[in-house]
């Protein structure tokens, strides 16, 4: 699907094609509400959810909590909830990364070193046992693989390789990608004690696994970069081979005070009052500023090969989504409420979590537009 009816071009160069492909677009298009899954939908309490993956025939899986426990939802059914916190058969301790592979529902367990597999009617159906460091995935051909858990240092100079590697049991059979990633912490000091999180301004590469297995797509987005500005996105197959490179011009979005106030007010929100105070101090002393604002913030990379890239985080109520199909090319620019966490998505359709006014999650879907005449 393309939308022609957008004017003001953006231009992507491929590596992997010799021509240019070029998008027009006046302005982004605002998506539409779909399907919306609350406490009330699923009749049990939330406070968090966690992974969400879409399957090619719609149906729809994520992790919540309390629990852990998993959900499985077909179009407009009824939820089913199935597993249990624990280490026996078809139990979960720190369920992770999630995905189908064809109609079976696959999760990915550090904690137990496994990747379980279930029907959609909650069912086990077998477990792979994975016994080295790190996530654990389904690859599209049956193997498995281990992909870094997220972390931060308080060394921001410190450069990390971090490998995403195949394996088998306990064997590392081979690295598919190595990603040399800098970290930015946030750290502050609020009395005797420290918080620390990732900069909200950090431009290191972002990157994320597809959940049908079927290969991982990189995004390089440095925030100040030589020459004319540019992020690219790269995608690997499941065995680490390069299938496309491309570079997208943007314009950038100076990094304002306004933007670093808004970042430090949600740091603190959390210190007692008496704290307050220093601590916004201090962490406004402790923010990385570079000039301009990151030009993606979020990849999701969802089931057929289809690309979300959420864009800048300005301080604006809606947040810009950029949709990629599965060759790089650019699909669309849309919005959706700034709160909003894309979590998985399709070619016509954007999946994430929400907040209500007390705070309680909800699952979201965010539709792509009918095409216009």
């Amino acid at each position: 699907m393309r939308f022609p009816f957008l004017r003001i071009c953006l231009a992507a160069t491929s590596l992997a094609i010799a021509a240019p492909s070029t998008h027009c677009l006046a302005q982004a298009v605002p998506l539409t509400r779909g399907t919306v899954i609350t406490e009330e939908t699923i009749g049990v309490p939330l406070t968090r959810v966690g992974s969400v993956a879409i399957a090619r025939n719609g149906t729809l899986a994520a992790v919540l909590t309390p629990g852990p426990q998993l959900m499985v939802i077909r179009g407009t059914g009824k939820p089913l909830l199935f597993s249990r916190a624990g280490g026996g058969p078809g139990e979960v301790r720190t369920p992770g990364p999630m995905g189908w592979r064809g109609d079976s529902l696959w999760v990915g367990d550090a904690s137990l070193g496994r990747v379980t597999l279930f029907t959609t009617s909650g069912k086990l159906v077998r477990t792979i046992p994975v016994q080295v460091p790190g996530s654990p995935i389904l690859l599209a051909d049956g193997g498995t693989a281990v992909i870094p858990m997220a972390r931060v240092t308080v060394d921001e100079q410190k450069p990390a390789i971090e490998k995403i590697q195949r394996v088998a049991g306990a064997r590392v059979q081979a690295t598919l990608l190595s990603l040399l990633k800098r970290y930015r912490a946030f750290s502050v000091a609020i009395g005797t004690s420290h918080m620390v999180g990732q900069q909200p301004f950090d431009d290191f590469p972002l990157w994320a696994a597809f959940n049908d297995g079927s290969g991982f797509v990189v995004v390089k987005r440095p925030a100040v970069a030589p020459g004319r500005p540019g992020f690219t996105v790269e995608r690997y197959s499941a065995q680490g081979k390069l299938v496309f490179t491309r570079r997208y011009p943007f314009v950038p979005t100076p990094l304002t005070s306004a933007d670093v106030e808004a970042a430090v007010s949600g740091f603190v929100s959390g210190v007692p009052k008496d704290a307050e105070a220093a601590a916004r101090t201090h962490a406004s002393e402790a923010v990385y500023r570079p000039k301009y604002l990151p030009t993606v913030t979020r990849v999701v990379a969802g089931e057929g090969g289809a690309i979300w890239l959420a864009r800048e985080a300005t301080q604006a109520r809606q947040l810009r989504w950029t949709l990629l199909d599965s060759r790089g090319a650019v699909v669309g620019d849309f919005l959706v409420p700034a709160g909003f966490e894309g979590r998985t998505g399709t070619a016509t359709a954007l999946w994430g979590v929400e907040r209500d006014e007390d705070d309680v999650p909800r699952i979201v879907e965010w539709r792509v537009p009918a095409r216009r005449p």
